[in-house]
């Protein structure tokens, strides 16, 4: 997709497409699905599922800089990762 045809509905799109397909390669393995529970497991090391993993977490991150722009996501994101870093240890 090239960056003028970038917007929220077509990266929403692709990110509910790009979850299916992680969701049905782990089903479809027997894998545990990941959760926000302290004691999940990790995303297994399968290019099946990291590939579109990866994409995924690119298309959100496009999607939250889309959303804020580049000044306030500049400004935020070291907030941002004390959230995620204070969550992670919970």
């Amino acid at each position: 997709m090239s960056g003028n045809q970038l917007n929220l509905e077509s990266l929403a799109a692709k990110a509910v497409e790009l979850s299916g397909l992680i969701t049905s390669s782990m089903k479809l393995q027997g894998f545990n699905m990941p959760s926000l529970a302290p004691d999940c497991p990790n995303y297994p090391q399968n290019s099946e599922i990291q590939g579109p993993r990866m994409m995924l977490i690119e298309t959100l991150w496009d999607m939250l800089y889309l959303t804020m722009g580049p000044l306030e996501l500049a400004t935020l994101l070291p907030a941002f990762v004390c959230v995620f870093t204070s969550y992670s240890s919970i």
